[in-house]
Protein backbone atom coordinates (compact mmCIF):
# COMPACT_ATOMS: atom_id res chain seq x y z
CA UNK A 1 0.00 0.00 0.00
CA UNK A 2 1.44 3.71 -0.65
CA UNK A 3 1.44 5.78 1.90
CA UNK A 4 2.45 9.65 2.60
CA UNK A 5 4.05 10.80 5.84
CA UNK A 6 3.09 14.30 7.05
CA UNK A 7 5.92 15.68 9.53
CA UNK A 8 9.87 15.50 9.23
CA UNK A 9 10.83 16.15 12.88
CA UNK A 10 11.89 13.11 14.93
CA UNK A 11 8.47 11.45 14.78
CA UNK A 12 8.62 11.95 10.92
CA UNK A 13 11.70 9.88 10.95
CA UNK A 14 10.54 6.98 13.05
CA UNK A 15 7.77 6.73 11.03
CA UNK A 16 9.51 6.69 7.90
CA UNK A 17 11.61 3.51 9.71
CA UNK A 18 8.34 2.62 11.17
CA UNK A 19 6.68 2.24 7.78
CA UNK A 20 9.88 2.23 5.16
CA UNK A 21 9.73 -1.88 6.10
CA UNK A 22 5.56 -2.52 5.27
CA UNK A 23 4.69 -0.15 2.65
CA UNK A 24 5.71 2.59 -0.03
CA UNK A 25 6.23 5.55 1.17
CA UNK A 26 5.44 8.25 -2.05
CA UNK A 27 6.78 11.67 0.23
CA UNK A 28 6.74 13.47 2.82
CA UNK A 29 4.59 16.76 3.77
CA UNK A 30 5.49 19.66 6.15
CA UNK A 31 3.47 22.79 6.52
CA UNK A 32 7.04 24.20 7.28
CA UNK A 33 8.17 26.32 4.35
CA UNK A 34 12.03 25.90 4.91
CA UNK A 35 11.27 22.11 4.76
CA UNK A 36 8.99 22.01 1.34
CA UNK A 37 11.50 20.99 -1.09
CA UNK A 38 14.21 19.15 0.54
CA UNK A 39 14.42 15.70 1.30
CA UNK A 40 14.76 13.42 4.13
CA UNK A 41 15.44 9.52 3.88
CA UNK A 42 15.49 10.11 0.02
CA UNK A 43 11.79 11.00 -0.48
CA UNK A 44 10.76 14.48 -1.26
CA UNK A 45 9.66 16.77 1.10
CA UNK A 46 6.18 18.55 -0.34
CA UNK A 47 3.79 20.81 0.16
CA UNK A 48 0.48 20.45 1.37
CA UNK A 49 -1.31 21.60 -1.96
CA UNK A 50 0.11 18.51 -3.31
CA UNK A 51 -2.84 16.63 -1.61
CA UNK A 52 -5.35 18.07 -3.54
CA UNK A 53 -5.18 15.33 -5.86
CA UNK A 54 -4.67 12.52 -3.62
CA UNK A 55 -8.21 12.25 -2.35
CA UNK A 56 -7.81 8.25 -1.96
CA UNK A 57 -4.40 8.27 -0.29
CA UNK A 58 -3.59 6.86 3.54
CA UNK A 59 -1.92 10.10 5.06
CA UNK A 60 0.42 9.00 8.22
CA UNK A 61 0.57 12.31 10.46
CA UNK A 62 3.73 11.96 12.69
CA UNK A 63 3.65 15.23 14.46
CA UNK A 64 3.68 15.12 18.26
CA UNK A 65 1.65 18.52 19.09
CA UNK A 66 -0.38 18.85 15.96
CA UNK A 67 -1.63 15.66 15.24
CA UNK A 68 -5.74 16.39 15.65
CA UNK A 69 -5.19 19.65 13.85
CA UNK A 70 -3.32 18.00 10.74
CA UNK A 71 -6.18 15.86 10.60
CA UNK A 72 -9.15 18.18 10.15
CA UNK A 73 -7.00 20.20 8.01
CA UNK A 74 -6.64 16.88 5.90
CA UNK A 75 -10.60 16.42 5.72
CA UNK A 76 -11.79 20.11 5.61
CA UNK A 77 -9.35 21.20 3.04
CA UNK A 78 -8.53 18.35 0.42
CA UNK A 79 -11.16 15.43 1.68
CA UNK A 80 -8.85 12.87 2.83
CA UNK A 81 -10.44 10.37 5.28
CA UNK A 82 -8.03 8.13 5.36
CA UNK A 83 -5.37 9.63 8.24
CA UNK A 84 -3.54 7.66 11.13
CA UNK A 85 -2.16 9.25 13.94
CA UNK A 86 1.42 8.16 14.71
CA UNK A 87 2.34 7.58 18.26
CA UNK A 88 5.19 6.50 20.14
CA UNK A 89 5.12 4.82 23.62
CA UNK A 90 7.67 6.47 25.68
CA UNK A 91 8.72 4.13 28.54
CA UNK A 92 11.74 5.03 30.44
CA UNK A 93 14.52 2.96 31.67
CA UNK A 94 16.25 4.25 34.09
CA UNK A 95 19.84 2.89 33.61
CA UNK A 96 22.58 4.03 31.62
CA UNK A 97 24.68 1.71 28.89
CA UNK A 98 27.97 2.15 30.36
CA UNK A 99 29.04 0.74 33.31
CA UNK A 100 31.80 0.60 35.22
CA UNK A 101 33.10 -2.39 37.40
CA UNK A 102 31.74 -1.72 40.87
CA UNK A 103 34.83 0.31 42.48
CA UNK A 104 34.07 0.70 46.61
CA UNK A 105 36.71 3.74 46.30
CA UNK A 106 35.14 5.66 43.39
CA UNK A 107 32.72 8.45 43.38
CA UNK A 108 28.96 8.14 42.71
CA UNK A 109 26.92 11.38 41.95
CA UNK A 110 23.45 11.16 42.53
CA UNK A 111 21.22 12.59 39.51
CA UNK A 112 17.71 14.32 39.67
CA UNK A 113 15.42 16.68 38.66
CA UNK A 114 15.34 18.30 35.76
CA UNK A 115 18.04 19.37 32.82
CA UNK A 116 19.25 22.13 34.51
CA UNK A 117 19.82 20.44 37.78
CA UNK A 118 20.97 17.60 35.89
CA UNK A 119 23.74 19.74 34.58
CA UNK A 120 25.07 21.36 37.99
CA UNK A 121 24.91 17.29 38.95
CA UNK A 122 27.08 16.46 36.19
CA UNK A 123 29.60 20.03 36.97
CA UNK A 124 29.94 18.58 40.69
CA UNK A 125 31.40 15.39 39.07
CA UNK A 126 33.23 16.68 36.88
CA UNK A 127 35.53 18.40 39.51
CA UNK A 128 36.40 15.08 40.79
CA UNK A 129 36.96 13.54 37.73
CA UNK A 130 39.81 16.54 37.37
CA UNK A 131 41.11 15.36 40.71
CA UNK A 132 41.51 12.25 38.98
CA UNK A 133 38.26 10.61 40.76
CA UNK A 134 36.71 7.89 39.11
CA UNK A 135 33.15 9.04 39.16
CA UNK A 136 30.19 7.56 38.14
CA UNK A 137 26.29 8.15 38.14
CA UNK A 138 23.20 6.77 39.59
CA UNK A 139 19.10 7.29 38.34
CA UNK A 140 17.43 5.62 40.61
CA UNK A 141 15.97 8.81 40.93
CA UNK A 142 13.84 8.68 37.46
CA UNK A 143 12.43 4.90 38.60
CA UNK A 144 8.65 5.58 38.05
CA UNK A 145 9.14 9.44 37.55
CA UNK A 146 7.67 12.19 34.91
CA UNK A 147 10.87 13.24 34.70
CA UNK A 148 13.51 11.45 32.54
CA UNK A 149 17.43 11.55 32.70
CA UNK A 150 17.91 13.61 29.65
CA UNK A 151 21.50 14.75 29.79
CA UNK A 152 23.26 12.08 27.79
CA UNK A 153 20.78 12.57 24.95
CA UNK A 154 21.44 16.23 25.07
CA UNK A 155 24.93 17.11 25.36
CA UNK A 156 26.55 13.64 23.36
CA UNK A 157 29.91 15.27 24.48
CA UNK A 158 29.31 14.17 28.02
CA UNK A 159 31.36 11.96 29.81
CA UNK A 160 28.98 9.65 31.76
CA UNK A 161 28.97 6.62 33.27
CA UNK A 162 26.78 4.92 35.96
CA UNK A 163 26.62 3.01 38.71
CA UNK A 164 23.83 0.44 39.81
CA UNK A 165 21.87 1.42 43.02
CA UNK A 166 22.79 -1.95 44.06
CA UNK A 167 26.05 -1.14 45.56
CA UNK A 168 25.54 2.04 46.82
CA UNK A 169 24.94 0.79 50.63
CA UNK A 170 28.87 -0.06 50.52
CA UNK A 171 29.55 3.80 50.05
CA UNK A 172 29.80 6.18 52.77
CA UNK A 173 26.38 8.74 52.08
CA UNK A 174 27.18 12.89 51.74
CA UNK A 175 24.15 15.00 51.14
CA UNK A 176 23.53 18.53 50.57
CA UNK A 177 22.13 20.22 53.22
CA UNK A 178 18.47 20.80 52.75
CA UNK A 179 17.76 24.76 52.14
CA UNK A 180 14.46 24.23 53.95
CA UNK A 181 16.80 23.54 57.31
CA UNK A 182 19.57 25.69 57.01
CA UNK A 183 19.62 29.39 57.07
CA UNK A 184 22.86 29.75 54.94
CA UNK A 185 23.89 27.85 51.73
CA UNK A 186 27.94 27.82 50.10
CA UNK A 187 29.65 25.53 48.44
CA UNK A 188 32.02 23.12 50.65
CA UNK A 189 35.23 22.61 47.98
CA UNK A 190 36.75 20.42 50.94
CA UNK A 191 34.28 18.08 49.78
CA UNK A 192 36.48 17.95 46.93
CA UNK A 193 38.95 15.96 48.47
CA UNK A 194 37.00 12.71 49.49
CA UNK A 195 38.19 9.59 47.94
CA UNK A 196 35.03 7.94 47.95
CA UNK A 197 31.50 8.42 48.35
CA UNK A 198 27.86 9.06 46.85
CA UNK A 199 26.64 12.12 47.10
CA UNK A 200 23.07 12.85 47.01
CA UNK A 201 21.94 16.93 46.35
CA UNK A 202 21.53 19.57 43.23
CA UNK A 203 25.50 21.13 43.81
CA UNK A 204 23.98 24.52 42.29
CA UNK A 205 27.13 27.03 42.88
CA UNK A 206 29.00 29.13 40.09
CA UNK A 207 32.02 27.57 42.35
CA UNK A 208 31.74 23.92 41.41
CA UNK A 209 31.26 24.80 37.63
CA UNK A 210 33.98 27.22 37.54
CA UNK A 211 36.14 24.94 38.57
CA UNK A 212 35.62 23.31 35.22
CA UNK A 213 34.47 25.77 33.25
CA UNK A 214 36.86 24.58 30.11
CA UNK A 215 35.16 21.05 30.19
CA UNK A 216 31.65 22.63 30.14
CA UNK A 217 31.79 24.21 27.25
CA UNK A 218 33.18 21.91 25.38
CA UNK A 219 30.95 19.21 26.22
CA UNK A 220 28.02 21.22 26.89
CA UNK A 221 27.36 21.52 23.18
CA UNK A 222 23.75 21.51 21.87
CA UNK A 223 22.80 18.51 18.90
CA UNK A 224 24.33 19.97 15.55
CA UNK A 225 21.10 18.67 14.10
CA UNK A 226 17.94 21.18 15.01
CA UNK A 227 14.22 21.66 13.34
CA UNK A 228 13.88 24.33 11.28
CA UNK A 229 11.62 26.39 13.60
CA UNK A 230 14.72 26.16 16.17
CA UNK A 231 17.20 27.04 14.17
CA UNK A 232 15.11 30.28 12.74
CA UNK A 233 14.47 31.79 16.01
CA UNK A 234 17.92 31.36 17.06
CA UNK A 235 19.13 33.01 13.91
CA UNK A 236 16.95 35.71 14.97
CA UNK A 237 17.92 35.91 18.16
CA UNK A 238 21.80 36.23 17.44
CA UNK A 239 20.97 38.87 15.05
CA UNK A 240 18.98 41.00 17.26
CA UNK A 241 20.02 43.26 20.32
CA UNK A 242 17.99 40.42 21.83
CA UNK A 243 17.38 39.70 25.94
CA UNK A 244 15.88 36.33 27.21
CA UNK A 245 13.49 36.77 29.90
CA UNK A 246 12.44 33.71 31.88
CA UNK A 247 9.16 33.70 33.82
CA UNK A 248 8.51 30.82 35.77
CA UNK A 249 5.36 29.96 36.86
CA UNK A 250 2.92 26.66 37.16
CA UNK A 251 4.78 24.67 40.08
CA UNK A 252 6.02 27.22 41.69
CA UNK A 253 2.50 29.12 42.51
CA UNK A 254 1.78 25.56 43.77
CA UNK A 255 0.93 25.86 47.61
CA UNK A 256 3.87 23.73 48.62
CA UNK A 257 6.44 25.86 47.08
CA UNK A 258 4.80 29.41 48.26
CA UNK A 259 7.10 29.52 51.24
CA UNK A 260 10.45 28.59 49.25
CA UNK A 261 9.55 31.09 46.21
CA UNK A 262 6.71 33.58 46.63
CA UNK A 263 7.75 37.20 46.32
CA UNK A 264 10.87 36.77 44.81
CA UNK A 265 10.24 37.14 40.89
CA UNK A 266 7.81 39.69 41.29
CA UNK A 267 6.14 41.43 38.36
CA UNK A 268 8.09 44.19 39.47
CA UNK A 269 11.01 42.88 39.33
CA UNK A 270 10.40 42.50 35.84
CA UNK A 271 9.55 45.90 35.68
CA UNK A 272 12.44 46.73 36.88
CA UNK A 273 14.78 44.49 34.81
CA UNK A 274 13.26 45.66 31.97
CA UNK A 275 14.16 49.26 32.78
CA UNK A 276 17.49 48.49 33.81
CA UNK A 277 18.54 46.19 30.80
CA UNK A 278 17.37 49.29 28.00
CA UNK A 279 19.19 51.77 30.24
CA UNK A 280 22.21 49.52 29.88
CA UNK A 281 21.87 47.91 26.57
CA UNK A 282 19.68 50.68 24.67
CA UNK A 283 16.56 49.30 22.56
CA UNK A 284 16.18 45.64 22.66
CA UNK A 285 14.04 42.79 21.72
CA UNK A 286 12.77 40.65 24.52
CA UNK A 287 12.31 36.58 24.18
CA UNK A 288 9.71 35.49 26.73
CA UNK A 289 10.05 32.17 28.26
CA UNK A 290 7.69 30.54 30.29
CA UNK A 291 5.32 27.70 31.55
CA UNK A 292 2.67 29.65 31.86
CA UNK A 293 2.74 31.06 28.34
CA UNK A 294 -1.21 32.14 28.50
CA UNK A 295 -0.48 34.78 31.66
CA UNK A 296 1.89 35.79 30.20
CA UNK A 297 0.30 36.49 26.62
CA UNK A 298 -2.27 38.71 28.69
CA UNK A 299 0.73 41.04 30.15
CA UNK A 300 3.00 41.27 28.05
CA UNK A 301 1.65 42.25 24.46
CA UNK A 302 3.95 44.80 22.86
CA UNK A 303 5.62 44.35 19.73
CA UNK A 304 9.54 44.06 21.63
CA UNK A 305 8.16 40.67 23.11
CA UNK A 306 8.46 37.47 21.85
CA UNK A 307 6.73 34.83 23.55
CA UNK A 308 8.09 31.63 22.82
CA UNK A 309 5.63 28.41 22.99
CA UNK A 310 6.33 25.12 23.24
CA UNK A 311 3.77 24.35 19.92
CA UNK A 312 5.33 26.77 17.86
CA UNK A 313 7.78 23.44 17.20
CA UNK A 314 7.32 19.95 15.52
CA UNK A 315 9.03 17.96 18.55
CA UNK A 316 9.98 20.35 20.98
CA UNK A 317 12.21 19.34 23.82
CA UNK A 318 13.37 20.87 27.25
CA UNK A 319 16.88 21.57 25.68
CA UNK A 320 15.23 24.25 22.99
CA UNK A 321 14.93 27.32 25.50
CA UNK A 322 18.32 27.21 27.27
CA UNK A 323 19.30 26.70 23.68
CA UNK A 324 17.76 29.49 22.55
CA UNK A 325 18.49 31.22 25.48
CA UNK A 326 22.47 31.22 25.29
CA UNK A 327 21.71 32.37 21.89
CA UNK A 328 20.40 35.96 23.07
CA UNK A 329 22.85 38.92 23.74
CA UNK A 330 21.60 39.75 26.96
CA UNK A 331 19.27 37.48 29.70
CA UNK A 332 17.11 38.06 32.46
CA UNK A 333 16.96 35.38 34.49
CA UNK A 334 14.04 33.53 36.66
CA UNK A 335 15.21 32.26 40.25
CA UNK A 336 15.23 28.83 38.51
CA UNK A 337 18.60 26.50 36.72
CA UNK A 338 17.06 26.57 33.62
CA UNK A 339 17.91 30.37 32.75
CA UNK A 340 20.93 29.90 34.81
CA UNK A 341 22.83 27.75 32.42
CA UNK A 342 20.99 29.53 29.48
CA UNK A 343 22.98 32.88 30.52
CA UNK A 344 26.16 30.94 31.44
CA UNK A 345 26.16 29.05 27.87
CA UNK A 346 25.70 33.12 26.06
CA UNK A 347 28.97 33.68 24.73
CA UNK A 348 28.13 37.21 23.33
CA UNK A 349 31.23 39.48 25.02
CA UNK A 350 29.37 42.72 25.99
CA UNK A 351 26.71 40.16 27.33
CA UNK A 352 24.35 41.76 30.72
CA UNK A 353 22.67 39.20 32.96
CA UNK A 354 19.57 40.24 35.42
CA UNK A 355 19.03 37.83 38.79
CA UNK A 356 16.88 37.67 41.20
CA UNK A 357 18.18 39.45 44.59
CA UNK A 358 17.54 35.86 46.22
CA UNK A 359 17.17 32.19 44.80
CA UNK A 360 14.67 30.89 47.47
CA UNK A 361 12.90 32.21 51.10
CA UNK A 362 14.18 29.77 53.51
CA UNK A 363 17.85 30.29 53.02
CA UNK A 364 20.45 32.70 52.08
CA UNK A 365 21.93 30.68 48.65
CA UNK A 366 25.35 32.69 48.81
CA UNK A 367 26.81 31.57 45.79
CA UNK A 368 24.20 30.12 43.23
CA UNK A 369 24.85 33.18 40.68
CA UNK A 370 28.31 34.38 39.47
CA UNK A 371 29.41 37.39 41.37
CA UNK A 372 29.52 40.04 37.79
CA UNK A 373 25.89 38.81 36.97
CA UNK A 374 23.60 42.03 38.43
CA UNK A 375 21.57 40.90 41.58
CA UNK A 376 17.75 42.75 41.86
CA UNK A 377 15.78 42.88 44.23
CA UNK A 378 12.09 42.12 44.22
CA UNK A 379 10.91 45.80 44.87
CA UNK A 380 12.46 48.53 46.70
CA UNK A 381 16.18 49.20 45.85
CA UNK A 382 18.53 47.87 48.39
CA UNK A 383 22.04 48.86 49.44
CA UNK A 384 25.27 46.51 49.55
CA UNK A 385 27.35 45.79 53.04
CA UNK A 386 29.29 48.67 52.39
CA UNK A 387 26.73 51.34 51.69
CA UNK A 388 27.85 51.39 48.20
CA UNK A 389 25.24 51.23 45.02
CA UNK A 390 26.49 49.75 42.50
CA UNK A 391 24.40 50.92 39.40
CA UNK A 392 21.49 53.59 40.31
CA UNK A 393 20.73 51.39 43.27
CA UNK A 394 20.93 48.05 41.69
CA UNK A 395 23.42 45.70 43.15
CA UNK A 396 26.03 43.59 41.67
CA UNK A 397 26.68 41.38 45.03
CA UNK A 398 23.53 41.34 47.42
Amino acid sequence: MDIIIWGTGKMGRMAYVYYSGIHNIRYFVDNCPDRQGTVLEGKKVCAPSILEKEKEITVVIASKNYGEEIQKQLYNDFGIKNSVLFQVKEEYCPCGETYFPFDPNGIVVKMSGGLGNQMFQYAFGRCFEKKGKRVSYELSYYTNMERHFILADVFKNSKLTFCHPEYLSSLPVIREPDIKLVQKLEADLELLKADTGYFSGYWQSYQYVDLVRQELVEEFRFPEEKEAQLEKLAKAAASQNSVSVHIRRGDYLEDGNQKLFAGICTEEYYTRAFELILKLAGDCKFYIFSNDTEWVKEHYKNDAFTIVESKRFEDYQDWYDIYLMSCCKHNVLANSTFSWWGAWLNQYVDQIVIAPGRVVNTCDVVDFYPKEWIRLPASEKKRSDNGKQDIDGYNTNL
